[in-house]
């Protein structure tokens, strides 16, 4: 859903991001298809992005003659895949599709009016747009607006999949439905099945998936089509009217399917046995995720218990959704990223999920989409349970410049590293010793007292190693 020169932009910085070595651009050319020319111009229009979005401190582009070579420089990995999150919001397709999504009314011909994106280039985002659409079994049927046709259930998926995927920090871009009404909806619901302490993530992706119901809601009898929930979801009269009661400004003929629906966000998002066992009575559903876990558990049986259960808690709602929906979608850039960053365990990931896309009959599926989508979860529970990075500063120091490293230490560095301050030097488990003194010893930095540029340079890399360490430790 990128224009051309997007998505040259995108290939490029996704090349250069995998590849850490000197490219040349006869590299270049052949791996991206690219004459000598568009490289170069590419990569001016990449660099200029970088700069616009104000990532120009953290990611830059550097350029070597004899051969002319470039290389992509990152500070942390969190840096890059900030860009990416910002690149696709700012996109051509990001918003023709936002629009579109959600104003039927919209015409491709109003792009150039609304956005300054030309008729001739909008459509030709909309065009690639549908090749993306097919995965879900969903078509476009005019070429005048952004009409979907196929199965509700999958036209919500892809919309949830769309904005979650697109999505960059503390962005709201469902305008059509209130960040408030969705954030009150999503509580009430919570609150109705005495569901609480989710973590931020889950409570987030609920969130958008009752938005796209609110955004997506009529009230044709067979709008959700009945063999997605009917034979699957049970309720009682007195459910229907609780559920009925808190969504806001609904009509009073709104379909049993779409209730329905709501029960289903929240057990594709929550592991709740009690949820589970009130709602679902087809003992196969219940079977076949267990199988789904069992083989996953198969290869990874010395996780310690808290590990495991945290597991089952992520991927089995993710297993019912794929049960009932029977469709994997994923960023290409985040299989990419798990391959470059954890080959082994990717390869590992990918022979466990064509076991599960088995047991669950997926078909048009890739085991690698699979693996991507698992092994984002299983990261997500090592990043919470990641250790801290323990600092000790040296007490030659004077006290009050000790306090001040300190601060600017948690300034720079405390929304990137989870840090810990040690008090002894004698504590176990110090990862770095900072010091005014030149100390030729493992995990000792000399800095100055006062904290130049230099040398939070040395501990951010330093901390960095670090960091991958507990990233390599995490699949062992």
């Amino acid at each position: 859903m990128l224009s051309n020169r997007e998505q040259k932009e995108f290939a490029l910085f996704n090349y250069l991001y995998l590849n850490e070595k000197w490219q040349t651009t006869i590299d270049l050319e052949n791996s991206l298809g690219y004459g000598e020319r568009s490289v170069n111009e590419t990569v001016h229009r990449l660099q200029t992005r970088i700069d616009r979005y104000g990532f120009s401190q953290y990611i830059s582009i550097e350029k070597a003659t004899r051969p002319i070579s470039y290389k992509l420089v990152f500070r942390r990995q969190v840096y890059a895949r900030k860009f990416i999150s910002e690149f696709f919001i700012n996109s051509s397709g990001f918003k023709i599709f936002n629009e579109g999504l959600q104003n039927p009314n919209f015409l491709l011909a109003q792009s150039k009016e609304k956005f300054g994106i030309s008729r001739t280039l909008a459509a030709n985002i909309v065009n690639e747009g549908r090749q993306e659409l097919r995965q879900y079994d969903i078509n476009l049927d005019s070429k005048q607006r952004i009409e979907l046709s196929g199965k509700e259930e999958n036209i919500r998926e892809m919309l949830f999949h769309f904005w979650w995927g697109f999505a960059a920090e503390n962005t709201w871009t469902i305008y059509k439905v209130s960040q408030d009404k969705a954030d009150k909806t999503t509580r009430r619901l919570l609150e109705l099945f005495q569901i609480n302490e989710l973590d931020s993530q889950v409570f987030q992706r609920i969130r958008l998936r009752v938005a796209i119901a609110l955004l997506r809601i009529k009230y044709e009898p067979n709008h959700l089509n009945s063999v997605y929930l009917n034979g699957i979801i049970h309720m009682d009269l007195e459910t229907e009217a609780q559920i009925y009661s808190i969504l806001p400004n609904v009509h009073p003929l709104l379909p049993m399917s779409e209730i329905r629906h709501f029960i289903f966000i929240l057990l594709s998002e929550i592991t709740n046995k009690e949820l589970f066992n009130n709602f679902v009575y087809d003992s196969q559903i219940e079977k076949r995720i267990n199988q789904c876990l069992n083989k996953f558990f198969e290869v990874y049986t010395n996780l310690p218990m808290d590990i495991k259960l945290e597991i089952k808690k992520k991927i089995q709602p993710f297993f019912f959704r794929l049960f009932i929906l029977k469709k994997v979608a994923v960023a290409h850039h985040n299989v990419n990223y798990f391959q470059k960053v954890f080959p082994e365990t990717f390869y590992s990931f990918s022979q466990i999920a064509g076991g599960i896309m088995k047991i669950l009959q997926l078909k048009n599926t890739r085991p690698v989409h699979l693996a991507a989508i698992l092994l984002e979860f299983i990261k997500e529970i090592f990043d919470d349970k990641k250790k801290k990075i323990k600092i000790f500063i040296d007490k030659e120091m004077d006290y009050h410049a000790r306090n001040m490293m300190r601060e600017e230490l948690e300034r720079n560095f405390a929304n990137y590293f989870d840090l810990n301050f040690a008090t002894n030097k004698d504590e176990t488990g110090i990862n770095l010793i900072l010091t005014t003194e030149n100390i030729s010893k493992i995990n000792y930095l000399q800095v100055n007292e006062r904290l130049s540029f230099y040398d939070c340079d040395k501990i951010e890399e330093h901390m960095q190693e670090i960091d991958n360490s507990f990233e390599l430790q995490r699949f062992t």
